[in-house]
């Protein structure tokens, strides 16, 4: 019997997941695609959620877009896809910046957790609260576990 094939969704940097296209792709076409078994959340006045839970994927569009593309796709647990270049949740940090290098910078402005960002592509840890936001100490977060992964148009 042959080996069964990887059916695990892939979040391709800087374009979407499955056939959703970042800035091409509705929310009618997320629904086609996923279903309507989602839970929607507004975010202030800004943009909406569309959260899909048991996947663990959620997308994003603009409350004032008339077209309702979405600008951003976001992984967690349970999600078991990974990246174009294989890093899912539950990847070590350390891998992350093995394989794709220096990161365009740290951001600490997501209340305890760090964000890694690259070219169409941002990686989330939990942040060690007891240290000051900056300057990162990469000794003690670089083995942190990936916990999330969001999928941005490239600059």
């Amino acid at each position: 019997m042959p080996p069964s094939k990887d059916t695990s969704p892939i979040l391709q940097e800087g374009v979407g997941v499955e056939d959703i296209a970042i800035g091409r792709s509705s929310k009618a076409d997320v629904i086609k695609s996923f279903g309507d078994n989602y839970c929607a959340t507004h975010l202030k006045e800004y943009s909406v959620e569309m959260a899909y839970d048991e996947l663990g994927l959620s997308f994003y569009y603009l409350q004032d877009d008339p077209r309702e593309l979405v600008f951003s796709v976001l992984a967690k647990h349970p999600f078991t896809g990974r990246t174009s270049k294989g890093i899912g949740i539950g990847s070590i940090m350390y891998d992350v910046v093995a394989i794709y290098g220096k990161p365009n910078y740290w951001d600490a402005a997501l209340e305890g957790k760090y964000t890694i960002t690259y070219n169409g592509v941002h990686f989330r840890i939990e942040r060690d609260t007891s240290l000051p936001r900056y300057p990162v100490d990469e000794g003690v977060h670089l083995p942190r576990k990936i916990i999330e992964i969001s999928i941005r148009e490239p600059w």
